[in-house]
């Protein structure tokens, strides 16, 4: 699949059709990473999401405080 180079304001971007969007299960929003690997540049959905990760984190430490200081002891 070939796709072109756009320029929107001061950056250069390349649009994903939406087959490729499904493809990778992403949606407008959404961030990827980009990984150089030896056989090229490779795109995948960026699965660390760490916004995700600390309201996560934040969760179990206010539920579970009394148990997590306990294990520090």
């Amino acid at each position: 699949m070939e796709l072109t180079i756009t320029k929107i304001g001061d950056e250069s971007c390349i649009i994903l059709p939406q087959e490729v969007l499904d493809r990778l299960n992403l949606h407008t929003g959404d961030t990827v990473q980009v990984t150089d690997t030896p056989e090229g540049l490779t795109l995948s959905p960026n699965e660390d999401d760490v916004e995700e990760t600390m309201r996560l984190t934040r969760q179990v430490m206010k539920e579970d405080h009394a148990l997590l200081s306990k294990l520090a002891e």
